[in-house]
């Protein structure tokens, strides 16, 4: 733009426009958007996975003594799903596909920063996949996601040792793309302009990347601590050897709390550029919203504690914890205020965008309250453990972030395809979905005020109502996003006017 001088990755920051090269298109095996529709079809596949073991579970558990499966089955399927969901699809999905398709667009340039680093993420990625799949195939392991201690010494029974490899694999490639996202935002950012220069969703990746930078090799470190401690025995966690059990939740937890907040960050900047878009007018309180992101950084490595509080009886601890979980909600209902103003500014039609961007509000609202108990001394002591922690999550991934996901898929793809996506039929298929996560989820809210923990697999007949229900919303969620699969792939042979 005339006027305006890009940064480029030459020792002289401030090249004149007039001497500047112009950017070349990159090859076909470096090209941003070609290794982006690779992550997509990985990512499809994984979460095709996952949500048919999903389904499987919630078919046995509409019965109280369970019919096909037995407890181990059942229990290295439920860690299945969960490294699945978590590692492969939830936290690498959303930033890896933004910065693969909207970074370049949004940057003006034809790639990234380090373009190579960005192909291998994706084999990386690939290779991590495959790996976690062969490990399903070889008998599978019960580990879950938080990578319990007794399933994860060198005693555990099961390719444990290949499930920690895959998960390290998709680690680096997380922070190869995360370091890419960051890079390429400071190096090719216009120089001289403020938070308008970049889409909100642009920021929402920084910040999210940010965090991932600081909190992926943290996991890493941990994953290798595990190997080391299985092939040699050395005695890091595992007590019969001299280890601490406490070391590994600290870690993990340290990990893994700021990376559910990099899980929120992309879905809110992708909820904030729909509405933003449609209402045609800049997002309300722009600034505040990018400056509330960026807080959210800092704030995302201090909440870990509250994961601590149900087995801790020191009363200061729980007070710190319990304050520190309780002001995170500042910024984040910042971010949800001022994004649904613009939302409800828009007095058009409410498309099937809309229809999840509200979704999106609506459950990620309800999941801060659901983790704002969680975050309570005596309330977490009394919920740790049970249904409640199952809703919360699901709530927070499976309602909030992926409305999320859906919602730019339909604003976008009119963009990418020149096709539009027919308005009935999505508004139908949102619907549909919207309804099946508020009937899979909420009971389970209800199951845990009952005092049914999780991760049974049998279970006193008492709570089979709330398990048929959840298990009737799970069949009518899946029907939503099949019908919102089939629209988009639909929209191919429907011809817009742009």
């Amino acid at each position: 733009t005339q006027g305006n001088r890009m940064e480029i990755a030459t020792l002289n920051w401030t090249t004149p426009a007039a001497t500047k090269p112009r950017p070349v298109a990159l090859p076909t095996a470096l090209d941003p958007a070609h290794i982006g529709r690779r992550f997509l079809g990985g990512l499809l596949t994984l979460f095709g996975a996952g949500l048919l073991i999903a389904l499987i579970l919630r078919l046995e558990l509409l019965f109280p003594e369970g019919r096909w499966l037995g407890a181990d089955t059942c229990g290295r399927l439920i860690s299945l799903h969960a490294l699945l969901m978590v590692y492969f699809v939830a936290i690498p999905g959303l930033p890896a596909l933004l910065t693969s398709f909207l970074l370049p667009t949004a940057l003006g340039r034809p790639g990234l920063a380090f373009p190579r680093l960005h192909r291998l993420a994706w084999h990386l990625y690939a290779a991590g996949g495959a790996l976690l799949l062969l490990s399903a195939l070889w008998g599978g392991v019960k580990v879950s996601w938080t990578f319990t201690l007794a399933h994860s010494t060198a005693y555990a029974q099961g390719p444990v040792g290949l499930t920690v490899a895959a998960v390290l694999l998709v680690a680096l490639s997380t922070l190869l793309n995360a370091l890419n996202a960051v890079a390429s935002i400071h190096i090719f950012r216009a120089a001289g302009r403020g938070s308008a220069a970049l889409p909100v969703s642009a920021w929402a990746l920084y910040a999210a990347s940010l965090i991932l930078l600081i909190a992926t090799p943290v996991l890493a470190a941990t994953l290798l601590l595990i190997m080391v401690e299985r092939v040699f025995e050395v005695g890091w966690f595992a007590p019969t050897q001299g280890g601490n059990p406490d070391f590994l939740r600290q870690l993990f937890w340290f990990y893994a709390t700021p990376a559910l907040y990099a899980l929120f960050l992309p879905a809110l900047g992708v909820v904030a550029d729909v509405a933003e878009d449609q209402s045609g007018r800049p997002l309300r309180g722009r600034r505040h919203v990018v400056m509330a992101m960026l807080a959210m950084i800092p704030l995302s490595f201090l909440l870990w504690g509250r994961h601590f509080m149900a087995a801790s009886d020191a009363l200061a601890f729980s007070l710190t914890a319990s304050l520190l979980n309780h002001l995170v909600v500042v910024p984040v209902g910042v971010l949800l205020v001022l994004v649904a103003a613009s939302l409800a500014g828009h007095r058009g039609d409410a498309g099937p965008a809309r229809l999840y961007a509200w979704g999106f509000i609506a459950y990620t609202a309800l999941g801060a309250v659901s983790g704002l108990a969680l975050a309570s001394g005596a309330l977490s002591k009394l919920l740790h453990n049970t249904q409640f922690d199952v809703a919360h999550l699901h709530l927070l991934v499976g309602g909030g972030v992926l409305s999320a996901v859906l919602a730019g898929l339909y604003h976008h793809l009119p963009r990418l395809t020149q096709r539009q996506v027919p308005a009935a039929a999505g508004c139908a298929a949102a619907r549909v979905f919207l309804a099946g996560v508020a009937l899979t989820f909420l009971p389970l809210l209800a199951l845990c005020l009952r005092g049914l923990p999780r991760r049974l697999h049998a279970y006193p007949a008492e709570y089979q109502v709330g398990h048929v229900l959840a298990t009737a919303g799970a069949t009518i969620l899946l029907t939503g996003l099949v019908l919102a699969g089939l629209n988009l792939l639909r929209a191919r042979r429907v011809q817009t006017v742009l």
